[in-house]
């Protein structure tokens, strides 16, 4: 299976230098509050469906989250363990003359990327237009889990591509404001615009990823 993934411009570059192997996103079905992860199992399962006539049958295996009690579910949007992602980028297709075409067909080698500069360009599509065949970025998911985004530990935040310029790993300054102060405000920037910000804690999937290398 493969599916569509949304990044920004600077979690691409943390992508490609390979310091990025971790994203969180928020979860649209999150379980109920007084719910502790330790009651959360994220795998195959078939969740229960009522029928027309009222009773309840067993509904399609699925890769999600789950309670142990059997009272709340929900699948994972983006997988599960070794399904693919393909990467959606702020890009631009160009004619060889450097300008903008009225229409887009397929030409991946005359994709240009914001992540790799060019404010030369006058403008720059959005990612969630980008097709399947612009993408240069292919991901393998290796694990899938559910958390708050708060609990979020030292190396998950080094994994999420965030780091300290003026301390490094390992240091108590470096690890300190990357989990303190690094991560939160990253997180802040891209969600909290849309309700879901660091102080609310929202529950997260929490998904671990390789880079695949292209094909010859």
């Amino acid at each position: 299976m493969e599916k569509p993934i949304i990044f920004n411009s600077e979690m691409v570059l943390t992508i490609l230098e390979g310091r990025k192997t971790q994203t969180r996103r928020v979860m649209k079905t999150p379980p109920p509050e007084d719910m502790t992860v330790d009651a959360i199992c994220v795998e195959w399962y078939v969740p229960s469906i009522i029928d027309k006539d009222g009773y309840e049958d067993a509904g399609d295996e699925i890769f999600g989250a789950y309670d142990v009690y059997g009272e709340w579910g929900a699948k994972c949007p983006y997988g599960a363990p070794g399904d693919k992602l393909w990467v959606r980028e702020t890009w631009n297709v160009l004619n060889s003359d450097g300008c903008t075409p009225r229409g887009i067909s397929p030409q991946p080698d005359r994709v240009v990327y914001q992540a790799n500069g060019g404010d030369q360009y006058p403008f720059w599509r959005p990612s969630i237009f980008m097709p399947r065949w612009a993408s240069r970025i292919q991901l393998r998911i290796t694990n899938v889990r559910v958390e708050r985004v708060r609990d979020i530990s030292v190396e998950d935040a080094y994994a999420e591509g965030v780091r300290n310029p003026f301390y490094g790993r390992g240091t108590v300054g470096g690890d300190f404001s990357v989990v303190n102060v690094m991560f939160p405000e990253l997180w802040d920037s891209i969600n909290a615009k849309r309700g879901h910000s660091w102080q609310s804690n929202p529950w997260v999937w929490v998904i671990e990823f390789e880079k695949v290398k292209p094909e010859c």
